[in-house]
């Protein structure tokens, strides 16, 4: 039998409200314990209810989704799925309340069909059973490392044979902004990098606000890709939301352009990691690495598949660092990954590489 996964749902209006709790109704497996309003109606739901995810909106009566987030949620361990309006300021708030906790963010519809019911609809129930079926975790929670001898002695096969490292690519979806926010956060600044391609599963408003995210700890400057970009050394960028990112390169003058295109999603996504991997793969066989890290679904499975194939680099986030154990479980799977590492691990392990 299917557990029933638990919801608050934290949000000021009531149409907003009402409007959650009728797409929730029809789908099983949901129940809703509690609605709140403010800080303190959400305070006192989390003490008196069983709670498995908090469906939170970004502005309260009395507070933001991120105070609710620092000063409720996240001292317990409790998970949240932030609902963000369509809106440049509500997608940078919600960025930093990723940034602060919260697992995913889903986009507010703006309805014209019955199918634009029907697809949000299916996006809401399938983002709150993969959040629900996550690891709830804090920063000082040990962390256990699956960085085995024969993992070690096959990722130091593959690194001996690659040619040179002209491109890192990561993908994500579920969990991952939080992961490469703190992946990059990690790497050392003052040394030089290959172009890092970020493949992060994000409704389209949001990527611009991510990628202003990411610039304020990375390394290097991260920018939102757009179509015709030269890819350069000592940048990252993160693939538009709504738009498959690949690479082309001009023969004439050896530069590698950005190319973005909206053909039919993979995985039902769109950016795919796999479609991005892809091109890796066949641009720089043996000189770049591709990162798999936490998220729901299989997408990047084939694609890290493809690149371990042409001698590139290839690595899984550890399912005790994971939100979500999806998508580098399918990578584990099909033989994808050279080696899975705590989060923590990776960025050690590309300034390692970096430095050979």
């Amino acid at each position: 039998m299917e557990k029933v996964i638990r919801i608050l749902i934290a949000d000021d209006s009531r149409m907003a409200r009402q409007f959650v709790r009728t797409i929730l109704s029809e789908s099983p497996g949901f129940e809703i314990v509690a609605e709140a309003v403010d800080m303190e109606s959400i305070r006192n739901a989390c003490q008196q209810f069983p709670i498995d995810v908090v469906l939170l909106d970004m502005n309260l009566l009395d507070c933001t989704g991120i105070e609710v987030i620092q000063n409720v949620l996240a001292p317990v361990g409790l998970r949240s799925l932030i609902l963000s309006a369509f809106t440049p300021e509500g997608s940078k708030e919600a960025i930093q309340a990723l940034g602060a906790g919260a697992a995913d963010v889903l986009q507010k519809p703006v309805l014209k069909s019955d199918a634009d019911y029907v697809n949000f609809s299916k996006e809401l129930t399938t983002k709150l059973r993969a959040v629900a079926g996550g690891q709830a975790r804090n920063a000082t929670e040990a962390r256990t490392s699956t960085d085995t001898q024969t993992g070690i002695a096959v990722w130091q096969d593959a690194l001996a044979k690659m040619t040179s490292m002209d491109l890192i690519t990561i993908g994500a979806s579920t969990g991952g902004t939080e992961a490469i926010h703190r992946l990059l956060a990690q790497l050392p600044k003052n040394r030089n990098y290959p172009p890092i391609l970020i493949l992060q599963h994000m409704p389209p408003v949001f990527t611009k606000a991510f990628a202003e995210f990411l610039s304020t700890k990375a390394p290097v400057p991260v920018c939102e890709a757009h179509e015709g970009q030269v890819i350069e050394p000592n940048r990252a960028y993160v693939a538009p939301g709504d738009y498959h990112l690949t690479l082309e390169r001009d023969p004439k003058i050896q530069k590698v352009f950005v190319r973005l295109n909206q053909s039919e999603r993979i995985h039902g996504v769109r950016p795919a990691v796999d479609y991005g991997f892809d091109s890796v793969a066949s641009l720089f066989p043996k000189r770049a690495m591709g990162i798999i890290l936490t998220g729901m679904g299989r997408d990047g499975a084939e694609g890290l598949l493809k690149m371990r194939n042409q001698g590139c680099l290839t690595i899984g986030q550890s399912e005790s660092t994971c939100v979500v154990y999806g998508m580098p479980k399918a990578a584990r799977e099909v033989n994808a990954t050279h080696i899975e590492l705590d989060l923590e691990k990776i960025a050690t392990a590309i300034t390692q590489v970096l430095g050979n």
